[in-house]
């Protein structure tokens, strides 16, 4: 047809009026007007046509559509390749990505959907299209790209239960196996890759498990079992060179190995028979931590092991005290402890030297005060030695490894062997009668005695003999001009008899304040103080700027320069305070701090000065999150957590806005909020 005779618009919506669509549809093509023309064509299921439209149009997340109404499968497969994989064609837009995403979502084609999502980098959503299309392997992939290692691990445990038999069983237990090994869940691990190896020396499946294996068996102690398996590999290094070959790949292939999908690995701290412990970043709280890794027991060999471990954890994480090293998290399914990484070393490390006295009252004063927490939650440390007690990057010194501590009950005795380190015990430890608050009591005039002294006051071999039945030597005899208010402090802690010991650490802590001192201290983090406000007459306060989070009053976050820890401060001025509002907000803070915890935000001091006071609280890690968004479990936390100010008839009032959670914890911040008039129930409904 000539291009004059081409109908005008008016014949073409005559053409249309009459039913005539398929005339007025290739008018509109011819015209040009490509985008009515697909229109139309569709309206008649004209699939063909309408595809050919949209083909010249260069609209191809239609043309995936029409080629799918029209049952043209292979073609609709050849242009989502080009579009979402770039095969035969350019790689599509995030427009069209997105496109041709909610078509294959609609027609629950959650497959190809999920290519489409992940070639977005719409990677969470990939994986909920993957498992919903079953595809779990590629969902565990997508787990293992975010770093989620225990979520991937999950899903690779529910695919080899759901298909056993399955081609890719292989590959899953390879990719499980590995996952387990970085969690030095060995025994498990083991068992994943052997069955991964049925196949080939040369298969690369068998061949990747086999050397993974190798280094599992050798990490186990069976290290006559991995050189033999290295043998049957053929034309590999010695067993070592192996092994640290294979640690280099690990660490050049996996850069940013993450713990529990959570602790971005630095570098390891250390290594023992149960486990390992790594210096990693909490990528939650953005903050440095030292993360335990102990493989939970598959036999009875490693049951007592691991149970030590779990009541460790358990343990500390329900001591809060500056003086006590701090938990982050506790993870028993996956074998994981997370504690506040203490840059600062341990007393084993600053002796056998001895310190100076001064130096010595203040390390004994600071394990007093976080020994009496300890106590005052029924805990009994049981093995307080130099290796124990570490120190902050302030001087800090905190107490740690409550690995054989247990809740202390009346008449409880010591049935599992020595548990300790035989030169810091009590008599009552090695005879295997009772223990007490005086056993740490013994261990730690011990340790005292070993910082005024650089040495022991028993030096062994026979510390058994020595512990039940000889007299140590004064602290003066070994340390010239030593006052001798020192003798007397130590001769009491070490008295054989627990009954003639300090009756509190209280008193313990009195006499410590009361000897003489001379002017060496402590080393302390050099701070500079800035000048503000919130607390320019205290100069214990190092602040830092104004704390983000905070959403109605002014909050600054500040360092405790004294006790070497993160805190927020908020002022409350004189002429506030004397209003009814600012009278209403110092009861409320009152009634709040009664209350404080693990999920409510912790008041640490309220100081007056000539301006007003200064509320100190515990700075708080996460992230701010909306009250709407808080997990069924983490609302349950919340309730809990709140439950006794509820009973006090004190709402918090701002819950809304004054929340912090990352996936396993919740917090309720006070600092720079006020009462609002909320009630009780009105706050019940709103966290419901």
């Amino acid at each position: 047809m000539a291009e004059s005779a081409v109908p005008d618009e008016a014949t073409v919506e005559t053409w249309i009026a009459a039913g005539r669509h398929a005339e007025a549809a290739e008018a509109l093509r011819r015209r040009g007007d490509l985008a009515r023309a697909q229109q139309l064509y569709e309206r008649l299921w004209d699939w063909v046509h309408a595809a050919e439209v949209a083909a010249e149009r260069g609209d191809r997340p239609s043309l995936v559509r029409l080629h799918l109404d029209g049952k043209n499968l292979p073609e609709a497969a050849r242009t989502f390749q080009a579009v979402v994989h770039g095969i035969g064609g350019a790689p599509g837009t995030p427009s069209e990505l997105g496109r041709v995403a909610e078509i294959y979502e609609k027609r629950h084609l959650f497959a190809e959907a999920a290519q489409a999502r992940e070639a977005m980098g719409l990677l969470a959503d990939a994986r909920q299209l993957y498992l919903r299309s079953g595809l779990l392997l590629e969902a565990a992939r997508i787990d293992e790209t975010l770093g989620r290692a225990r979520e991937a691990g999950l899903v690779y445990e529910r695919f080899l239960a759901e298909e056993p038999g399955a081609p890719e069983a292989r590959r899953a237990h390879l990719r499980l196996g590995r996952i387990l090994l970085s969690f030095q869940r060995l025994d498990e691990a083991v068992r994943h890759l052997q069955a991964a190896t049925r196949g080939t020396v040369s298969e690369p499946v068998g061949q990747e498990a086999r050397q993974r294996l190798v280094v599992a068996l050798a990490q186990l102690g069976y290290r006559d079992a991995a050189g033999t398996l290295l043998d049957a590999m053929g034309e590999q290094p010695p067993l070592d060179d192996f092994l640290a070959a294979a640690r280099r790949s690990d660490e050049a292939e996996a850069p940013e190995l993450r713990l529990g999908g959570r602790y971005l690995v630095i570098r390891l701290l250390g290594a023992g028979g149960m486990g390992r412990v790594y210096l990693a970043r909490d990528v939650f709280s953005g903050r440095d931590v030292a993360v335990k890794v102990v493989a939970p027991p598959t036999d009875e060999r490693l049951a007592v092991g691991y149970k030590r471990f779990v009541r460790e954890a358990q343990v500390v994480s329900a001591l809060h005290h500056p003086n006590l090293v701090g938990v982050v998290a506790f993870h028993e399914d996956l074998g994981l402890l997370a504690m506040e990484y203490l840059p600062g070393g341990t007393l084993a490390d600053r002796l056998p030297g001895p310190l100076t006295p001064s130096a010595v009252r203040q390390l004994g004063l600071q394990l007093a005060a976080g020994l009496e927490a300890a106590h005052a939650h029924g805990v009994v440390h049981r093995d307080l030695k130099p290796a124990n007690i570490f120190f902050a990057a302030s001087g800090e010194a905190k107490l740690g490894d409550f690995g054989v501590a247990h809740l202390q009950e009346l008449g409880a005795t010591q049935t599992a062997g020595f548990i300790g380190t035989l030169a810091y015990m009590s008599p009552e430890q090695i005879s295997g009668a009772p223990v007490s608050f005086a056993t740490d009591v013994y261990a730690l005039g011990v340790t005292l005695f070993q910082a005024l002294t650089g040495r022991l006051p028993f030096s062994g071999p026979d510390f058994v003999a020595q512990h039940l039945g000889e007299a140590p030597a004064a602290p003066s005899s070994l340390r010239p001009g030593l006052p001798h208010a020192w003798d007397a402090l130590i001769h009491r802690a070490l008295e054989k008899d627990p009954r003639a010991r300090h009756p509190t650490l209280e008193s313990l802590r009195r006499e410590l304040s009361d000897l003489p001192q001379d002017p060496v201290a402590m080393p302390v983090a050099t701070v500079v103080p800035v000048a503000e406000p919130a607390a320019a007459a205290n100069t214990r306060y190092a602040i830092q700027g104004p704390w983000a989070p905070a959403k109605t009053r002014a909050v600054m976050a500040a360092t405790d320069k004294r006790l070497g820890r993160e805190v927020l401060l908020e002022r409350l001025d004189t002429t506030y305070l004397a209003t009814p509002e600012g009278t209403a907000h110092l009861a409320w803070l009152r009634a709040l701090a009664r209350h404080g915890g693990p999920r409510l935000q912790r008041v640490l001091a309220v100081e007056r000065n000539s301006d007003g006071i200064v509320v100190v609280f515990e700075a708080p890690t996460g992230q701010p999150t909306p009250l709407s968004a808080l997990s069924p479990s983490l609302r349950k936390q919340l309730l809990a957590g709140l439950g006794s100010l509820h009973q006090e008839g004190v709402a918090h009032g701002s819950l809304s806005g004054a929340i912090i959670a990352d996936a396993e914890s919740v917090l309720a911040v006070i600092a720079g909020y006020a009462p609002t008039g909320m009630t009780v129930e009105e706050e019940l409904l709103l966290i419901r």
